[in-house]
């Protein structure tokens, strides 16, 4: 197995090559077309790591969230992350701001 090539790279450029390396992933950071589902990537990528939003350029919106919900922005796109306490998974809403 070859190491991940942002590994051995220094610290100063290791967010653009796991950004690269994102964009080899995920279809709508790379410009695909407008007829893949972003959506659904966005969500797995916001549930499973949500630390890597600000990297994509989301900004926390702190006066939309509350203790059990967190909101990400990133002009018209709207990523929510609501984790009920009742509930036992988290629930991610993307959804394109009117």
């Amino acid at each position: 197995m070859r190491p991940a090539p942002f590994a051995s790279a220094p610290l100063s450029s290791r967010p653009r090559m796991v950004l690269q390396e994102l964009r080899k992933c995920i279809p709508w950071l790379r410009g695909a077309s407008a007829a893949e589902p972003a959506g659904g990537h966005l969500g797995r990528l916001a549930l499973l790591s949500p630390h890597l939003l600000p990297d994509l350029g989301f900004v926390e919106d702190r006066t939309a969230g509350n203790p059990h919900r967190t909101v990400w922005r990133k002009g018209a796109l709207v990523v929510s992350i609501s984790r009920d306490p009742a509930a036992v998974a988290p629930r991610v809403d993307v959804r394109r701001a009117a």
